[in-house]
């Protein structure tokens, strides 16, 4: 029975181990994702910017300040484009986030149901191992 014990133990501590292990695992893969919505941010405000600069220069260097207005609205809807595309990088990205964070979530959970039942059957084991010492106090009594 001790030997038996000790094997359920040690199996319920490799359990916990790898549940644990999993669990940093969950972490990292989610730290890295939200660092690439980060880098996608930064990315996308560059690159406003950049647009915003390279605006500037064209109107200081050409001089037209009097542009079209069909120039002015194909240049209004690009911009719109382009923001509706980073719009639209960013909620993927944020999905993929949620997902995992969803994932994450689930897998603890998952792991503190295994962790209530292995404590559980732990209690378990120590009612009955109290209950057969005392029936073997009563025999020895006898």
């Amino acid at each position: 029975q001790m030997r038996a014990r000790q094997w359920r133990d040690r199996s319920n501590k490799a359990k916990l181990e790898r549940a644990q292990e999993s669990l940093c695992t969950h972490r990292r893969q989610l730290a890295k994702r939200a660092d690439t919505e980060a880098h996608q941010h930064e990315v996308s405000h560059a690159i406003r910017e950049e647009l915003h600069e390279a605006e500037q220069r064209l109107l200081a260097e050409t001089g037209e300040w009097s542009k079209t207005k069909a120039e002015f609205e194909e240049a209004e809807r690009s911009m719109r484009g382009a923001e509706a595309e980073l719009e639209d990088v960013t909620a993927e990205l944020r999905t993929v986030a949620h997902s995992s964070l969803d994932m994450l979530r689930s897998a603890v959970q998952e792991k503190h149901l295994e962790i209530a039942a292995a404590d559980e059957m732990r209690d378990d084991y120590v009612s009955r191992a109290k209950l057969v010492s005392k029936r073997i106090e009563e025999l020895q009594s006898l």
